[in-house]
C-alpha cells in the first residue's frame, strides 16, 4: 500500500543503524480513514458497515489528493 499517494506512511519505525524503514507502519490513507469512520460511527446510527468503509476511504482519498496538490 505504500505506493498509494506517494508512499505516505503513518508511524513508520526507523532502523537506527541505516535509516531505512524497519516497519512501514500503516498507510496515511488508512489512518485518515480510521478517523473518518470513527466520526461517522460516533453519530450513534447503525449504518451498513461496507457503506461506511467506502465513504471513509473516499474521505481519505480526497484529503490525500488535496494534501498532495500543494493547495
Amino acid at each position: 500500500m505504500s505506493e498509494v499517494f506517494g508512499g505516505h506512511m503513518a508511524f513508520p519505525l526507523h532502523n537506527t543503524g541505516h535509516g531505512q524503514p524497519f516497519d512501514e507502519g500503516m498507510s496515511l490513507r488508512d489512518y485518515i480513514a480510521i478517523h473518518a469512520m470513527h466520526a461517522i460511527l460516533s453519530k450513534g446510527d447503525s449504518p451498513n458497515s461496507y457503506a461506511v468503509a467506502r465513504y471513509a476511504f473516499n474521505i481519505a482519498d480526497v484529503m490525500m489528493e488535496h494534501r498532495d496538490s500543494g493547495e
